[in-house]
C-alpha cells in the first residue's frame, strides 16, 4: 500500500482546455505551457502572412484588369532605349501596336519577325509600333533590342507600370490602338504567322489603305 501511495503522490492532475483532466507526471505542466506558447506564435506568424497577402492583393491598382475593346489607352511615360521619353499624346493620330515583351520569354523573341513584317507592310498607312519591356531588368530589355536590332522605339523603363494599367500580365501581348488612342484589339501569346494579326490590324488601319488587310501567311 505504501508503494502505491508514493506513486500517486508523485503525480499531479493537469487540465488541458478541450481535453479534460489528465494524470501527467510532475513538471509536465511547464512543457505543455511552452508548447502552447510556441503554437500561439506559429498561429500569429501565419495570420500575419495571410493578412499581408490580403493587403498586397487589395492594394493592386484598379487598372490591373485587362482593358477591353473601346477602352482608352491609359496615359504612360516611358523611358526609351537610347534616351528620350514617350507618352500617349505623342502617338495620337497614328495606328499603333504596343508589343509587350520580356527577354526571358522565348515566345517574345520568336514573335519579333512577324511584328516587324506587319509594321513594314503597314508603314505606308502610318502604322507604328512601340516595344514595351516588362517583367525583366533594364539590362535584359536592352539586350533583347540589341539581339533583334530593333529600329523601332523600345521602352526599357516604366513599362511595367504601363502594363499594369492596361492589365497585361502575359508576354508577349500585342495591343492594337487606333489613331484616337482607343484600344481595338489584343493578341495574347506567340505570333506564329502574320495572319494571326490580321483582325487586329484591320481594326486600327484606315479602311482601304495599304496594310489594312495583310496576307495570311
Amino acid at each position: 500500500m505504501a508503494e502505491r501511495i508514493n506513486i500517486i503522490m508523485t503525480t499531479r492532475t493537469t487540465s488541458i482546455e478541450g481535453v479534460g483532466e489528465l494524470d501527467t507526471p510532475a513538471g509536465t505542466a511547464a512543457t505543455v505551457d511552452f508548447s502552447r506558447k510556441v503554437n500561439r506564435l506559429i498561429l500569429l506568424a501565419a495570420a500575419a502572412v495571410l493578412l499581408n497577402a490580403v493587403y498586397d492583393y487589395s492594394a493592386r491598382p484598379v487598372e490591373a484588369r485587362l482593358l477591353d475593346h473601346g477602352d482608352a489607352l491609359p496615359e504612360f511615360n516611358l523611358s526609351l532605349l537610347g534616351g528620350g521619353q514617350a507618352s500617349r499624346q505623342g502617338f495620337m493620330g497614328k495606328p499603333m501596336l504596343y508589343y509587350f515583351y520580356a527577354n526571358w520569354c522565348p515566345c517574345s523573341h520568336e514573335s519579333v519577325a512577324n511584328i516587324r513584317k506587319a509594321v513594314e507592310e503597314g508603314k505606308a498607312s502610318g502604322l507604328n509600333v512601340m516595344f514595351v519591356g516588362i517583367q525583366d531588368s533594364q539590362e535584359n530589355l536592352e539586350k533583347f533590342a540589341r539581339t533583334h536590332r530593333l529600329e523601332f522605339p523600345v521602352a526599357v523603363e516604366g513599362g511595367q507600370m504601363f502594363a499594369d494599367r492596361v492589365g497585361v500580365s502575359i508576354t508577349p501581348t500585342t495591343v492594337f490602338v487606333d489613331g484616337d488612342g482607343v484600344i481595338q484589339s489584343f493578341f495574347v501569346g506567340k505570333v506564329e504567322r502574320l495572319g494571326q494579326l490580321e483582325d487586329g490590324l484591320k481594326s486600327i488601319m484606315p479602311q482601304g489603305q495599304p496594310g489594312a488587310s495583310p496576307p495570311s501567311a
